[in-house]
């Protein structure tokens, strides 16, 4: 799914990328402990906040630690220079990326970075969502289940079993023995994880932040997860359990690729075994190819299967349609004449984006699968006039 979203998902990847950078750079700060590094973080941080606002959420969590190594150290009556000159470059270097990498806070930066921030708690979303069979509109509400439950069932089931085992065990590694997670150790990354997992789903959940299109606004917190099943591997993979867990994670591994490789390029649709795959169930209950990207295969087959001539395409949400088009070979984008009713169009475009269910024609020309659901189909509105039959 991250994979697939890599090639036309303009920010929710890079933030992830970001994300991830930012927690190397921090773990690297806190050991090396040198005012250079503490300026690098901040710029990433900076960075990061200018793609998604949520990645002051970091910066949050590197000033708190950056204030409890602070107070340690008073209370130990040692020098605090370094943990003051660490707080104010990584401030520096966090203000001044965020500010040149977004040109919407040039006018003003407090005033519309707080508007950013209070538009993002509540995002006005005109939309609606598929949730085990249910169409949920952005009228009201999401229920709270709606991230666990996608978080749940997209992605793989061995490191979904990992990552919420490493989340118990450093959970009691914590209780245990606090004090380790709070000074600057190597377990405090740890929490550091936990933080960037549960902080943003738990805030997501209390503000009622708008999200849609599976969970793909909280893609952030995937590498603190996995790095927290990274943990819990660590605990075991030394021991008598070391051959059982590699071979397990091979076949994960074996079994993941196999589907990428085979459904490639529509991986985005990844739904684990916890849903059934019987025939068109995913796509009548979950939403599926909700970007529109089986469109380019769509006017492909069109293309290629009618060389010549206008072809008439009527499609519900034209977005998807005129991003596509614009990927065909010149010769053949004005081809390609957009009708609004699909009685005047030759063919009809769906990827079933809020209509799950089957149109009332029966004209099939083409149809792409996955998982035993069609993501994509093709009606021919006048077979009679092409004269093409069902693929």
């Amino acid at each position: 799914r991250i994979y697939a979203h890599s090639f036309f998902n303009s920010k929710d990847l890079p933030f992830l990328s970001m994300v991830i950078i930012t927690l190397a750079l921090c773990q690297i700060a806190f050991e090396k402990n040198k005012p250079v590094w503490f300026l690098l973080l901040g710029l990433a941080c900076g960075y990061a906040t200018s793609i998604r606002i949520m990645g002051i959420m970091i910066a949050g969590f590197v000033l708190f630690f950056l204030l409890i190594d602070l107070i340690n150290n008073a209370k130990k009556k040692e020098k605090i220079n370094a943990q003051l000159l660490g707080m104010v470059l990584f401030s520096i270097g966090f203000c001044f990326l965020l500010y040149i990498s977004w040109p919407y806070l040039w006018k003003g930066p407090v005033k519309t970075f707080a508007e950013s921030f209070g538009r993002m708690s509540h995002y006005d979303w005109m939309g609606g969502v598929l949730l085990q069979g249910q169409t949920l509109l952005s009228d009201k509400p999401l229920p709270w289940t709606y991230f666990p439950i996608w978080f749940f069932i997209s992605n793989p089931p061995l490191w979904l079993l990992l990552g919420f085992g490493g989340v118990v065990m450093a959970v009691i590694a914590m209780v245990k023995n606090p004090l380790q997670f709070l000074q600057n150790t190597k377990e405090r990354n740890l929490l550091l994880y936990l933080m960037c997992f549960a902080v943003p789903i738990f805030a997501v959940i209390v503000l009622k932040s708008v999200i849609y299109d599976d969970w793909r606004h909280l893609y952030f917190v995937y590498p603190a997860f996995v790095f927290l099943g990274i943990y819990g591997i660590s605990k075991f993979i030394d021991g008598k359990y070391k051959l059982f867990i590699q071979i397990a994670c091979g076949i994960q591994v074996a079994l993941v690729a196999f589907f990428m490789v085979s459904n490639h390029p529509f991986s985005q649709v990844y739904i684990n075994s916890f849903v059934s795959h019987e025939e068109e169930f995913i796509r009548k209950n979950y939403d599926m190819e909700y970007w529109g990207c089986s469109h380019k295969q769509a006017l492909d087959y069109l293309t290629t299967t009618y060389p010549t001539g206008p072809i008439k395409v009527c499609v519900i949400y034209r977005t998807p349609l005129d991003n596509n088009i614009m990927m065909l070979p010149k010769d053949q984008r004005e081809r390609i004449v957009f009708e609004k009713e699909a009685t005047k169009a030759d063919f009809f475009i769906t990827n079933f984006r809020l209509h799950p269910d089957d149109f009332p024609s029966t004209n099939i020309e083409y149809e792409i699968q996955v998982l035993n659901s069609t993501i994509m189909r093709i009606y021919n509105m006048h077979p009679k006039q092409v004269g093409i039959p069902r693929q």
